[in-house]
């Protein structure tokens, strides 16, 4: 059986397996599924044979950087939508997302 401190590894381990550095881009690109948005899936292991499907980029902000308040979002700061680089992620209010879509 896996221990509750294990299966965090376990999940880090299969989060990267599908994570690719193609240089000479800075992002990390995402490989494997994505929804119709474009954002990359991910299956989080909830419980043994139990998953929940998140985005990609939000399951590397909690792996990497720490909780996501609540109310807040997980945006790009390359617009890459399949970006998982913990360095091009940052925390924004949907009043903030809604502005910043507006900008030409």
């Amino acid at each position: 059986m896996i221990t509750s401190k294990l299966r965090p590894i376990l999940e880090r381990f299969r989060f990267e397996e599908k994570v690719e550095l193609i240089p000479p881009s800075p992002c990390h690109w995402w490989t494997a599924g994505f929804c119709k948005a474009g954002y990359g899936k991910f299956a989080m292991t909830v419980a043994p044979g139990a998953y929940i499907t998140c985005h990609s980029h939000r399951v590397a902000y909690e792996l990497y950087i720490g909780p996501i308040p609540k109310g807040m979002h997980v945006c790009h700061k390359c617009d890459n939508r399949l970006c998982v680089n913990p360095d091009h992620l940052s925390l924004a209010t949907m009043t903030y997302i809604g502005g910043k879509r507006g900008r030409v």
